[in-house]
């Protein structure tokens, strides 16, 4: 029988001190686009055994099948988003895989050696559990429960950056590079990839309102 309990990876989290810098570098010197952008939310967690709150504002887009979540923390640590030194944690922080089965592959993780260090339930009910791998540390692993108003956000994602995609012209030639439209920026509060916390989406390429984060 398989071992194996993190499934393929389908979201990866960057953290941030700068969320419109970070955003910024995500559209255009990536590429990635459109944003939405969710402000004021406030994510309830349990963290080493106690309970934890924290004021966050994040970024959320698809790029190949993959959700990007850009996450920048204003509440003091610790917490999984801080580093040693209670500083916000700059770079890649989280990759995740989303899970039907999310007990079974936790007590799988857990088999394997992973540490669990941290978990939660969103506005939604989504429930998400952070791991620590003490061979390799560094990086987060995290499980996502699938739920239906996740699953449903993700499609409309998807279907908003092919929309983009296709309305987005391609250079001939590097000649006379054009900059790519500004992206839409979508400002919203909420759920929206894992609003697993709560509160507004916004500007340029992106939208600011009121939905999720993951």
């Amino acid at each position: 029988m398989s071992t194996a309990w993190l499934g393929p990876i389908q979201q990866i989290s960057y953290t941030t001190d700068d969320l419109d810098g970070l955003i910024g570098f995500w559209e255009t010197q990536v590429g990635v686009a459109p944003w939405y952008v969710y402000r004021g939310l406030t994510m309830y967690m349990d963290y080493e055994g106690r309970p934890i709150v924290l004021p966050f504002d994040v970024a959320l887009s698809v790029h190949g099948g993959i959700l990007i979540e850009l996450l920048q923390v204003s509440g003091q640590g610790p917490s999984p988003f801080h580093d040693g030194l209670n500083r916000p944690i700059v770079g890649l922080q989280r990759l995740a895989a989303i899970t039907t089965a999310i007990e079974t592959d936790a007590n799988r993780a857990l088999l394997q050696g992973m540490e669990r260090f941290a978990s939660g339930r969103d506005i939604t009910g989504q429930r998400y559990m952070y791991f620590r791998p003490p061979a390799a540390p560094g990086v987060i692993l995290e499980l996502l429960e699938s739920v239906p108003s996740f699953d449903q956000f993700l499609s409309r994602l998807e279907a908003r950056s092919r929309a983009y995609a296709a309305a987005t012209p391609t250079p001939k030639s590097t000649a006379a590079v054009r900059p790519r439209p500004v992206s839409p920026r979508f400002d919203a509060g909420g759920h929206a990839a894992g609003l697993r916390r709560s509160g507004s989406l916004s500007h340029g390429s992106r939208s600011d309102a009121s939905t999720r984060p993951g």
